[in-house]
């Protein structure tokens, strides 16, 4: 009980002794990313130092005021700072600077600017900037850019600063209000105020970007917003969304209805690129799969109709945003739909068309024919 309360204490310590830490860099001019807890003559160096739980170490009540070149922590460890290595089992905490590998089963925190590897199995934390790699079970965070790479099993987080080259790897979500110059990989999301490279994950979120977002939906403030309708042999009546960071690679959000007695409805999406080649002439390639409903409820089967439109396009106005679209389309329909009424297995949309094949094999049916569309573009 006694070593289990002295370990409490301890931890209580070091993080309020980060939180000071971090709440003090927060508060400085942006100028002064590196905080001075300890004045540098005040310092002291050691090749080495081990400690149980700081303050039991060798460097005792003054290890908040000591450089380590080697540090050993089997418990927690506290210093002024690192230059060569720092272990702990659980956690280390330095007042200021890190320069070189800094690893801890639990927690990695640091007051001032990192330069090098810090691993963690839960977490990084540096209240200044950092160059190099940091690496955690759950998450990373800098208060400044970051330049190397964050790899996090759930969250990174850089702030605002110069423009640096980065690399964010998340499980989860990485964050970034500032500039990012690399790229941004998460499983859910993406956050940069200006992206100068990639953004890869379901959903992305950006100011600007410079290079690619590719996700199921990305919302990017000055990126690429165009709405479209067009008439198809497939769905007769449709209408889009485009979304992107660029024209370079967009989302594609549509809905699409055969209005009449034989009534369908689909929801769909893609993805393609647009390439302007004069003030009037462009060519967009997009590629769209759409769940097709038949009559008026949902169809729990297999029902898709994938296509591949590469489509020309006619600006009415020089550089203007209105667009005639005209092009052919490769319909491909996959489908284990079966009408009560109907023999075997497959959707009848396009069942006119001239086929290329049409073939079923156990409950699928698929089938391909070349057809064509018409729009505009806005």
């Amino acid at each position: 009980m006694k070593l289990a309360s002295l370990l409490f204490a301890t931890g209580l310590f070091y993080l309020g002794s980060a939180s000071l830490l971090h709440a003090q860099t927060l508060s400085a001019p942006s100028a002064a990313l590196v905080p001075t807890a300890t004045p540098t003559a005040a310092r002291q160096r050691q090749p080495f130092q081990f400690s149980v739980v700081s303050p039991l170490g060798t460097n005792g009540l003054a290890s908040g005021r000591t450089v380590n070149n080697v540090s050993l922590n089997l418990l927690a460890g506290y210093a002024a700072g690192v230059q060569g290595l720092e272990l702990a089992t659980l956690l280390n905490v330095d007042r200021d600077a890190v320069q070189g590998v800094q690893a801890a089963g639990l927690l990695n925190v640091v007051g001032g600017p990192v330069r090098g590897t810090q691993l963690a199995g839960f977490g990084n934390v540096v209240a200044a900037d950092a160059q190099g790699l940091q690496a955690a079970g759950l998450l990373n965070v800098a208060v400044g850019p970051v330049e190397g790479a964050q790899l996090a099993g759930m969250v990174n987080y850089q702030g605002a600063g110069t423009e640096t080259r980065t690399v964010q790897v998340a499980g989860l979500a990485n964050v970034t209000p500032g500039t990012v110059r690399g790229a941004q990989v998460a499983g859910l999301l993406n956050v940069a105020k200006h992206v100068r490279g990639l953004q890869l994950a379901p959903f992305n979120i950006a100011d600007s970007v410079s290079g690619a977002s590719i996700g199921i939906l990305s919302l990017v403030r000055h990126g690429y917003h165009r709405a479209e309708v067009w008439a198809s042999d497939a769905l007769p009546a449709n209408a889009a969304l485009k979304l992107g960071g660029s024209r370079k690679f967009y989302n594609i959000l549509a809905v699409g209805v055969q209005p009449g007695s034989t009534f369908r409805w689909g929801f769909g999406y893609g993805v393609g690129s647009e390439v302007v080649f004069s003030q009037r002439l462009t060519l967009s390639v997009d590629a769209l799969a759409t769940q097709v409903n038949e009559r008026k409820g949902w169809t729990d089967e297999l029902n898709l109709l994938n296509q591949f439109r590469p489509l020309l396009g006619w600006r009415l106005t020089p550089n203007g945003r209105t667009t005639l679209l005209l092009g052919p389309t490769l319909n491909v329909m996959v489908s284990s739909y079966r009408e009560p009424e109907q023999a075997g297995y497959g959707s009848r949309l396009g069942r006119k068309q001239l086929e290329l094949f049409n073939e079923t094999h156990g409950r699928t049916n698929t089938r391909a024919w070349v057809g064509a569309q018409a729009g505009l573009r806005f």
